[in-house]
């Protein structure tokens, strides 16, 4: 979407009370960008450079109701 970030993608579907379900794909892996997609809601954060069968997998993960991020996201630093 031009001009909006992932986060801010995030805030407006919750201030219009949408049920979507959201994956944000991102480059960054920065401790302050997964904490605000993780409270903002997102049901899954995948890296750009994922594969593309981790990309289906998050995505029927989520269709299942299930949360879905990267393993590389959640190695402590």
């Amino acid at each position: 979407m031009p001009g909006l970030s992932g986060i801010e993608v995030l805030k407006g579907a919750a201030s219009e009370g949408l049920s979507t379900k959201i994956v944000l794909l991102t480059g960054s892996n920065s401790d302050e960008s997964i904490l605000a997609a993780v409270t903002g809601g997102a049901s899954g954060i995948l890296l750009k450079d994922a594969a593309p069968e981790d990309f289906v997998d998050c995505l029927e993960r989520v269709a299942k109701k299930e949360r879905c991020f990267d393993p590389r996201l959640l190695v402590p630093r």
